[in-house]
């Protein structure tokens, strides 16, 4: 009767997550020699609304990447790393949540101070501020209307052809050497550089030259076995020497960092316990090889019954 109850869906609790809802299209990305495999690895690029287009659509949508838009800003790439059977198109839920978020701050920016304290009003999941700050707000002496703008991010997602990766430790490191590379593949793509106006040029004929890139921005998120290829991949050593031109923001979902519960060989859980290692050195010493990384950990709460929130 204990497992009975412990096994049922109404185990902790009622389910109070939102439904979200999407329009999702995939568009594959072309990839370079360097990420060239025989295990039909891929990536894909996520647009929400494109769920029926053209190969040339789809094709002239990729080419754009990298550009900035119609305010100058570049969108921060975010990839997403499926975890043990997982499927590159549960990118999105979460790419079409933070479109959203990203459409709705926008319209909060732009809106009159009056229609911002209304909006806020009105949805209490929004992020930007209270009922208070809209209040204060509406004097219209400390709304920043960029500040209150959510980040571009578009959605790549890694498709690693449903891999069991949490019983072999094989098919983890292929997974983490490919990961790896299309880490330093799209940074490559989305690589900022400060622009020089040359003074002596016209006004029509005014050129731009390139000064020392800035660091690229990457997001990577990882869902359970997802979570440690990508640990592994930022531990890379092509990814190490470009270390100073990137900035990484890792978020794992019910990754189990401690040990895999699905461990069925030596080579996957000595695999755990070096990247582990790696890790705990990497932030220990004073220039460590993931220093340049900010992890945040969520764990999957009383309904996982797997990656346990005593060792995430």
């Amino acid at each position: 009767a204990v497992w009975a109850h412990i096994l049922s869906p109404s185990f902790g609790g009622a389910n109070r997550c939102e439904m979200t809802y999407m329009r999702p299209g995939y568009l594959p990305v072309p990839l370079p020699a360097s990420l060239a495999n025989d295990r039909g690895y891929a990536l894909f690029l996520y647009r929400e609304g494109m769920t029926r287009v053209s190969e040339a659509a789809a094709q002239r949508e990729v080419s754009k990447l990298g550009e900035p838009g119609p305010d100058g800003t570049r969108a921060t790439p975010a990839i997403f790393l499926p975890g043990n059977g997982g499927s590159f198109k549960q990118v999105r839920s979460v790419a079409a949540e933070s479109r959203r978020v990203e459409r709705e701050r926008a319209t909060l920016a732009e809106a009159t101070p009056s229609r911002r304290k209304k909006t806020a009003s009105m949805n209490s999941m929004h992020s930007v501020n209270d009922d208070d700050d809209a209040a204060k707000r509406e004097d219209g002496d400390t709304f920043d209307a960029q500040k209150a703008r959510a980040p571009r991010l578009d959605w790549f997602a890694v498709s690693f052809g449903e891999e069991l990766s949490a019983f072999h430790g094989a098919l983890l490191e292929d997974q983490t050497a490919f990961a790896a590379r299309v880490v330093e593949h799209v940074a490559s793509m989305y690589a900022s550089y400060d622009a020089v106006t040359n003074s002596n040029a016209s006004e029509d004929t005014k050129t731009k030259s390139r000064k020392g890139p800035e660091p690229t921005h990457v997001v990577l998120l990882g869902h359970s076995m997802g979570g440690l290829v990508a640990r592994g991949a930022l531990l890379d050593d092509a990814l190490q020497k470009k270390k100073s031109s990137l900035a990484v923001s890792l978020v794992t979902l019910a990754s189990p960092h401690a040990y895999s519960p699905a461990t069925t060989t030596m080579r996957a859980a000595r695999r755990h316990a070096r990247l582990n290692e790696a890790w705990r050195l990497g932030y220990a010493e004073e220039k460590g090889s993931v220093k340049n990384v900010a992890l945040a950990s969520v764990t999957g709460g009383d309904r996982d019954r797997q990656g346990l929130a005593s060792h995430p």
